[in-house]
């Protein structure tokens, strides 16, 4: 997992990114947000919700919110 900065309208996350190659043409992102007081307020609840992140490394590119663990949000690449 890389280590990053993703931005959310004016609103920074430190978040942890990979990508895995699922055939000849595809690519599964994932970006993972920890639980914070600031991201429990914007994401909790919002389960297959769409939200675009961007960041230095990844330009913007829209995610959706696929899981919501005790520590963490995970972010699929929609």
């Amino acid at each position: 997992m890389e280590k990053m900065t993703v931005k959310y309208g004016n609103l920074t996350f430190p978040a942890e990114y990979s990508e895995t190659q699922t055939d000849s043409q595809g690519m599964d992102k994932t970006l993972i947000i920890a639980k914070t007081e600031q991201s429990t307020a914007l994401f909790s609840g919002a389960l297959q919700e769409t939200f675009n992140f961007a960041s230095e490394r990844l330009g913007e590119e829209d995610y959706i919110l696929s899981d919501e663990v005790p520590q963490h949000f995970v972010f699929t690449n929609k």
